[in-house]
């Protein structure tokens, strides 16, 4: 149990450290430039509404990445780690939809760069956290 803790600690620490660097810089990442061709000074140089509104939204997501962070940190000490079955299910669909969802909605803009990459090695240690902490809950 205290492995599979431990992975979903991980998880949730790399998410929140994407969400804080997405929610302080709210500017392209380099994997935005290479998909679109385009930097942000382009964008801007084109209508500086619209770099305004797409920093806004990147930052946005930050906030989303860091608040969904806390709210896992939270189900995990005080639901998954007193073995409640709701915490278990949660982390589940957390895993499946949120990070799935997340896998097949950046492919066509990451490839298979190192940050791809990171996201599939993030799904894994939670499918893994998840197979090794199945037996304590319904076991």
């Amino acid at each position: 149990m205290n492995i599979a803790i431990l992975l979903f600690l991980i998880v949730i620490i790399f998410s929140f450290v994407i969400g804080l660097i997405y929610a302080i810089f709210g500017t392209f990442m380099p994997y935005h430039v290479a998909y679109t061709g385009k930097t942000e000074s382009n964008v801007r140089a084109y209508d500086s509404e619209l770099m305004l509104l797409i920093g806004v939204f990147i930052r946005l997501c930050g906030i989303y990445a860091m608040t969904l962070s806390i709210a896992n940190l939270f189900i995990l000490f005080f639901g998954f780690r007193k073995k409640e079955k709701w915490a278990w299910i949660y982390l589940l669909i957390n895993v499946c939809i949120i990070f799935g969802s997340l896998l097949i909605i950046t492919f066509p803009v990451l490839g298979f760069s190192i940050t791809y990459i990171t996201f599939v090695i993030l799904i894994i240690l939670g499918i893994i956290a998840l197979i090794i902490s199945y037996k304590e809950f319904f076991g």
